[in-house]
Order: C-alpha cells, then sequence, then structure tokens
C-alpha cells in the first residue's frame, strides 16, 4: 500500500477527545450528497462516473463526466437543492457543484453537530445555506489525487455569513476493489450569527469494487465506509446495489443500506432504487426517522 495513504488512514482513526466541545456550521455541509449513495447508508460507490463523486472521493473518478440535478425533502420542514456537472479538462476532470438548504431552527443559536431529525420541526428562525463546489482531479507521478475548493454560505434572520473550505482525496485501486480516502471540509472557523464554529471536518475511508460482479442474472456492487464526523464519532456503513437488465441499455436497480445512526432518532436503514437507460437515469432514496422519513430524487444524464 503506497505509504501517503496508510499514513492518512493512521490519521482517520485519531480520534480527539476535545472535537465535542466545539460547535459545527453550516448543516448543508454534513448532510448526504448523492441520492445512489444515500440509498447505500451513504457509502458512496469509488470509482463512479457520476458527478456527485466531487462531493465525496474525486480522486478515484478518473472518468466522472454527466449532469446531475436532485431533491431531498425532510417532511414538510426542510428542501436540499443540488445540482453538478463533470467534464475531461486540461489532462484530467473538473467537476462543479451547487448546493441549496432551507429549514427551520429552534434558536439563532449554532450548537453541537448536526441532528437530522432536527430538520422534521418548524421553528422561529428561518435558514438558508448554500454551498459551491469546484474540484479536479488527476494523476499525478502516479497518484490520484483530487482537490475541491468550496465557498460558504449562510443566511439567519437577515444576517449573512461567508466561509470557505477544500476537499483532498486520494485513493488506490487493488484489483478489482478502490480504496479511497477524503478528507473534507477543512476550514478556518468561522462566525455564524456572532457564534464562533468550526468547518465540519470529515475525514471518510472507503472501499468498493470497481466494478459490479455478475451473480446470476444480476449485477452486484457492494460499498463500504468509515466516516470520522466532526465531534470525533466513528459512522461504519455498508451498502449494496443490485442491478438488473432485461434489455441491452435498460437496467433497473435496487439498493439498501445499513450505518450506525449518529443519532437517537435516526433508522440505521435506507434504501433506493433506479432506473438507466441509455444516457438518462433517475434515483430514489428513503431514510428513516422517528419523526418521518425523508425522500431523495435525482435525474442524471451521462
Amino acid at each position: 500500500m503506497h505509504r501517503p495513504l496508510a499514513a492518512a488512514i493512521a490519521l482517520t482513526l485519531a480520534v480527539s477527545p476535545l472535537a465535542a466541545q466545539r460547535a459545527y456550521a453550516p448543516a448543508v455541509l454534513q448532510l448526504p450528497s448523492s441520492t445512489r449513495a444515500l440509498g447505500m447508508a451513504d457509502a458512496f460507490p469509488l470509482g463512479s462516473t457520476e458527478s456527485d463523486a466531487l462531493f465525496y472521493n474525486l480522486a478515484l473518478s478518473q472518468n466522472v463526466a454527466g449532469i446531475t440535478a436532485g431533491a431531498q425533502r425532510w417532511g414538510a420542514g426542510a428542501t436540499l437543492l443540488a445540482a453538478s456537472g463533470a467534464a475531461e479538462w486540461w489532462g484530467g476532470r473538473i467537476a462543479i457543484g451547487v448546493q441549496t438548504l432551507g429549514y427551520d431552527a429552534e434558536s439563532a443559536t449554532v450548537t453541537g453537530e448536526l441532528d437530522e431529525a432536527a430538520l422534521f420541526g418548524a421553528g422561529a428562525v428561518q435558514v438558508s445555506e448554500r454551498v459551491a463546489a469546484v474540484g479536479y482531479t488527476r494523476r499525478i507521478k502516479g497518484l490520484r489525487v483530487g482537490l475541491v475548493a468550496k465557498a460558504v454560505e449562510q443566511r439567519r434572520e437577515g444576517e449573512l455569513e461567508t466561509t470557505a473550505a477544500f476537499d483532498l482525496s486520494t485513493g488506490i485501486p487493488l484489483g478489482v476493489v478502490n480504496i479511497g480516502l477524503a478528507v473534507q471540509n477543512v476550514g478556518l472557523t468561522a462566525e455564524f450569527d456572532d457564534n464562533d464554529v468550526d468547518s465540519p471536518l470529515r475525514v471518510t475511508l472507503a472501499a468498493a469494487t470497481s466494478r459490479a460482479a455478475p451473480f446470476g442474472p444480476l449485477d452486484v456492487l457492494p460499498a463500504v465506509s468509515l466516516a470520522r464526523t466532526p465531534d470525533g464519532t466513528l459512522v461504519p456503513a455498508a451498502g449494496v446495489e443490485v442491478g438488473y437488465w432485461p434489455i441491452q441499455g435498460r437496467t433497473f436497480f435496487a439498493r439498501a443500506g445499513l450505518r450506525r445512526p449518529a443519532g437517537d432518532d435516526l433508522d440505521p436503514f435506507t434504501l433506493g432504487a433506479g432506473f438507466q437507460g441509455d444516457r438518462i437515469a433517475i434515483d430514489w432514496a428513503w431514510a428513516s426517522f422517528d419523526d418521518g422519513s425523508t425522500h431523495r430524487l435525482s435525474l442524471r444524464w451521462r
């Protein structure tokens, strides 16, 4: 294994006990960023060519291309809209994406790490968050590297706060398995509504097969991940995608995932489905909470 990747894996497992005392913002950087991945418990299939790889591990998506647009709802409480695109550029691949999240907060104070179940509630404070990301990936002396720069803003009670962050990812193919590491949301301490908060730093070690394996009439693609959340918690996740194509060029997908819940209100199971025909793909994902369920739908053009 490459020494830089081995050292980075060790850093993934180094948990700081002081991190739990901090506050983190914005929420949009702490949510799943792909419909396909959400159906697999947010274990993104490394090496995927879809443009949402921008928000996970761009280094292993050396052939990333196309356009993706999606939306997610948490009951009547919050809405997430996202779009991304990627193409070949300057000997590598460039990807661009935007995400916007609108929700109601119970108060103007930013505290702790995101409790996703709170997005179902109706609060007195309207919050709007946006992130714009630009990423580039290519091989550098045999090493796969991805770099993503992010501009972030949050509007809360008429106040606008802005900050910036970046992601760095790398990885190696080992036979039919891709192994990758992504360090995301590296940023300076910012001020949101007069509160000093940290960027929600996330470190994810992940693995997935580079292509689906035939199993009778089905194609099976598994993926696993181990993420270190901003407060130092390790969150394992595993998912599987099963494809069936009764006609050449027309494929139906079923997805399922299992993860360690980040909160007491989050159920560990996720489900998803999809259809791909020629250059168009439609994906759906579902996750359940004590207060309801969230649905995400996206459309991809390859």
